[in-house]
């Protein structure tokens, strides 16, 4: 069953590494019409304004502005996407109680969990680098012992 994650991968479509497509993040927040208006204006070679300052609540955007503005959202909707996606991965890898009657792990949990199972997985992997050196020791004392034990013999 694919992933969250490659459903959305898919969604980019070709050529779009890292970013979704207009349509993908308004699907039906806006007619056709709405879409069209915004996907030209987002691709439009109009120069963008170097903004200063917010204008004023009773002040209206210039055109410009308003596709600076949903360009800087639609990145950073793309940025929460991407990075939700990568926590959905690792909540995916990292042993906890999976299923349809457990909460989904928070995103600190998610961090939290992954750092100390990466602190116990080091642990291990210590104690087992110990144990190799520890039998290789032993081994190599049995050698000895046995080539003494043959020289005594041979004599």
């Amino acid at each position: 069953m694919p992933s969250m994650g490659n459903r959305r991968r898919r969604e980019k479509g070709e050529g779009q590494t890292g970013h979704y497509s207009i349509s993908t993040v308004f699907h039906g927040a806006f007619s056709n019409s709405e879409m069209d208006a915004l996907e030209e204006l987002l691709n439009s070679s109009m120069p963008i304004p170097n903004v200063k300052r917010k204008p004023h609540q009773d002040e209206e955007e210039p055109a410009g502005d308003i596709g600076v503005r949903l360009n800087i959202n639609l990145r950073e909707r793309c940025r929460m996407h991407d990075l939700n996606e990568a926590l959905d991965d690792l909540r995916a890898v990292i042993p906890y109680a999976h299923g349809s009657t457990v909460r989904k792990l928070s995103k600190i949990a998610t961090l939290l969990l992954a750092k100390n199972h990466i602190i116990m997985q080091s642990s291990a992997i210590d104690e087992l680098r110990q144990m190799v050196t520890t039998l290789q020791k032993q081994v190599k004392d049995l050698e000895e012992k046995i080539r003494d034990e043959e020289a005594t013999v041979s004599s």
